[in-house]
């Protein structure tokens, strides 16, 4: 299979060149259009008891989209929220928020994990996806993505809202940015330090504050 991500001025799409046997997942809505003899089916991913796992914990839909073709053709995808599009080769199993999953292909099982406390502090809420084994994966963003990439020991904090996805392999903690003082009137509330060594995803842009300002202004 063959792709490439067409960078649109913050309004990115994917392109996928598939043929016989390659079989990709997609997010719902995601589809714009494609080319040659391609069919597009929503199917439960990984099985009745995962999608549900995920529709119900995860927030995620029960179905995806199921894309194969017959002969060859290209589709095209296009995530609903305006920002980037990333490619990551999937070797170490990683956390990914709901709204963040785009795309996937290979070998890769993707269920919800439960996220423990620091889920009640995060807009992706208490589960997440889980995806691990061997593929590609493609995640999509509010704003720019940013990938950042901790060494043993190494240490980050970055704001709840702005975390898109993360390797299993970092080690988290929630605290508070600053003082109270901070903390209850400076609009940043709760952070996550994290510790490498691991791959963290950052999106640019945090989707929550920009419903709380829409909300707010749509009250006056």
């Amino acid at each position: 299979m063959e792709w490439k991500i067409v960078e649109a001025k913050g309004y990115d799409y994917l392109e996928m060149k598939i043929n016989v046997g390659d079989e990709v997942y997609a997010q719902l809505g995601s589809y714009l259009m494609h080319l040659g003899d391609v069919q597009v089916e929503s199917k439960a991913y990984g099985g009745i008891g995962s999608a549900l796992k995920r529709a119900f914990l995860g927030g995620e839909s029960f179905f995806l989209n199921r894309i194969t073709t017959n002969s060859q053709g290209y589709v095209y995808l296009a995530p609903y929220l305006p920002g980037e599009i990333k490619h990551v080769k999937v070797n170490n199993p990683l956390y990914v928020r709901d709204a963040s999953y785009f795309a996937s292909h290979g070998s890769l099982k993707i269920t919800s994990k439960f996220m423990g406390l620091r889920g009640f502090f995060t807009s992706g809420g208490f589960f997440w996806l889980y995806v691990e084994g061997q593929g590609d994966l493609w995640l999509n963003s509010y704003g720019s993505l940013v990938e950042v990439d901790l060494k043993a020991g190494e240490e980050i904090t970055v704001d709840n809202g702005n975390l898109v996805a993360y390797e299993s392999s970092l080690q988290i903690e929630t605290k508070k940015l600053g003082g109270m003082k901070t903390f209850l009137f400076g609009g940043e509330g709760l952070v996550f330090k994290m510790k490498g060594p691991g791959k963290i995803y950052l999106q640019t842009r945090n989707l929550d504050q920009f419903i709380a300002l829409v909300l707010g202004r749509s009250r006056k």
